[in-house]
C-alpha cells in the first residue's frame, strides 16, 4: 500500500467517526447541549453541511441524484408559493424556514447516501437501549430527568411525566412510537406470537411515557394485521381484548382519555380562549388556506421557528397571545403550519414527495418492508398533526435511521439495488 492510499484510507476512516459523532449528537441532541454546555447552532452547521455532502454524492449515485432532485424540486416549489411572504419576512427567513420544513428529506439523504445499514442498525439498538433505559430510571426517580435539562416538572392528574433522555415527554413518545413500528413491522408474519408480544411490549411502553399521540401506532398496526388470515384475527382479537382490559382498568388511563376529550370539546367551541395551543394553530391553519385557497400566507409567517412577529398573527388577533409572544407551542402541529403556510396545495405536494422519497429509500419492497412502509409512513403523518415531527431534529433523524435500517438490501448489494429501484420506483 502505498503513501496516497494510506491517507486516503485514513481520510475515510476520519470521515466515518465524524458521521458517527454526527448521529450521536443529532440522536441525542438535547442530553449533550445540556451536559456539555454545546452551541445550539451546531445543528444548523451539521445540516448544512449535510446538504453539500449530499449534494456531493449526487456525482456517484444514482439513489442519491434522484433523491436530492425531488428535495430540490420541493424546495423551489416551497419557495416559489411563498412570493407573497418574501416583502415583509425576507428572502433568508423564508429559505432557512423552508430547509427547517425539509429537515427530514436532508436527514433522509444524507443517511442513506454514507451511512451503511449495518450502523444504522447498530444506531437504532444503542438509542432503543437508553431510551428504555432512561425512561425505567425516570419512573424510579420521577424528577432527577427534570433537573438535568433544567425544566420544570410538568404532570398530569398528579402524575409526573416523564420526559427521558430526550428532555421532552412528547419526543419520548415518538421515539417509542418509530421504535415500535420499526421493530414489530420487520418481524416475520410467519412469527405472529413473536409479532404480538413485541407489540404489547412497545404498548406498555408507550402506556408509561404518557404521551397519547404515540397510541396512535397500535390501531394502525391492527389494521394492517386484520387484513390477513383467520389465524391473525384470532391473535389480534386476544391481544386486543387484553390491552382494553389493561386500560380500562387504569385511572390514568381513563385520566388521559378524558383530557383528550375536553381538549377537543374546548377547541371546537372557542378555538381561540380553548388553550389548546395545538388545537388553535389546526384550526387557524385551516381558516387561512380556506381564505387563500389554494396557498397559504408562505414560509415564515405562520406557526414556524422563524415566524415571529408575523403580520399574519395580527391578522387573526392573536398577536397579543402569550403562546404566540413566547411562540410556546405554536409549531407543535407540522400539518397546521404546512397548511397555514403553503395551502392545500403545498401540503398535497409536500406529501407526495415526501412518500415518494421513502419509498425510494426502501428499495424493491419484502413483505416486511413493504408493511413498515406502509405503517410507518401513516404513523409520521398521524403524528404530524399534533407533533413538529419533520422540524424536530431528533424524530427527524431517527425516523431517517430507521428507514435506512429497514433497507432490505445489504451494504454490499445496494449499488445494484440502487440501480433497479431507479427503474421501479417512479
Amino acid at each position: 500500500m502505498n503513501f496516497v492510499d494510506k491517507v486516503y484510507l485514513s481520510l475515510k476512516a476520519l470521515f466515518f467517526v465524524i458521521i458517527v459523532c454526527a448521529s450521536f449528537f443529532l440522536l441525542f441532541q438535547n442530553v449533550l447541549t445540556v451536559t456539555f454546555d454545546l452551541t445550539p447552532q451546531l445543528d444548523e452547521l451539521i445540516i448544512v453541511s449535510m446538504v453539500i455532502l449530499w449534494a456531493f454524492k449526487t456525482l456517484d449515485d444514482p439513489l442519491s441524484k434522484k433523491a436530492f432532485l425531488l428535495f430540490l424540486i420541493l424546495f423551489f416549489f416551497l419557495f416559489v408559493i411563498s412570493y407573497s411572504a418574501i416583502p415583509h419576512r425576507g428572502i433568508s427567513r423564508v429559505s432557512i424556514q423552508i430547509l427547517i420544513h425539509l429537515k427530514f428529506l436532508i436527514f433522509l439523504g444524507f443517511v442513506n447516501a454514507y451511512m451503511p445499514k449495518s450502523i444504522a442498525l447498530s444506531l437504532v439498538g444503542v438509542f432503543l437501549t437508553a431510551t428504555i433505559a432512561f425512561m425505567l430510571f425516570e419512573l424510579a426517580y420521577p424528577t432527577t430527568m427534570y433537573q438535568v435539562f433544567g425544566e420544570v416538572i410538568k404532570s398530569r392528574q398528579g402524575v409526573i411525566r416523564p420526559i427521558g433522555i430526550q428532555g421532552h415527554t412528547a419526543n419520548l413518545g415518538a421515539s417509542i412510537a418509530f421504535l415500535g413500528a420499526f421493530y414489530i413491522c420487520l418481524i416475520k408474519k410467519e412469527k405472529a406470537i413473536l409479532k404480538a408480544g413485541v407489540a404489547v411490549t412497545f404498548f406498555i411502553l408507550v402506556f408509561f411515557t404518557s404521551a397519547r399521540t404515540a397510541f396512535i401506532l397500535f390501531p394502525i398496526i391492527l389494521f394492517w394485521m386484520l387484513r390477513g388470515s383467520v389465524k391473525n384475527i384470532f391473535i389480534v382479537g386476544v391481544v386486543s381484548l387484553s390491552l382494553i382490559f389493561v386500560v380500562s382498568s387504569s385511572q390514568v388511563a381513563t385520566k388521559i382519555i378524558n383530557i383528550t376529550q375536553k381538549n377537543i370539546a374546548n377547541t371546537v367551541e372557542d378555538p381561540v380562549e380553548s388553550g389548546y395551543i395545538r388545537g388553535i394553530m389546526v384550526y387557524f391553519s385551516f381558516e387561512i388556506a380556506n381564505e387563500r385557497f389554494p396557498l397559504g400566507t408562505g414560509a415564515a409567517t405562520f406557526g414556524t421557528v422563524m415566524s415571529d412577529e408575523s403580520a399574519v398573527y395580527v391578522d387573526l388577533g392573536v398577536d397579543k397571545s402569550q403562546f404566540f409572544i413566547e411562540k410556546e407551542g405554536i409549531y407543535d402541529s407540522n400539518f397546521a403550519s404546512l397548511l397555514g403556510e403553503f395551502g392545500y396545495l403545498g401540503v398535497f405536494v409536500y406529501f407526495l414527495l415526501f412518500a415518494r422519497v421513502i419509498r425510494l429509500y426502501l428499495g424493491g419492497f419484502t413483505a416486511e418492508s413493504y408493511e413498515f412502509f406502509l405503517v410507518f409512513t401513516a404513523l409520521l403523518l398521524f403524528y404530524s398533526l399534533t407533533n413538529p415531527v419533520f422540524m424536530n431534529t431528533i424524530t427527524a433523524f431517527l425516523a431517517s435511521i430507521l428507514i435506512r435500517a429497514a433497507h432490505n438490501s445489504t451494504d454490499n448489494n445496494r449499488s445494484q439495488a440502487n440501480k433497479t429501484q431507479i427503474m421501479e420506483s417512479f
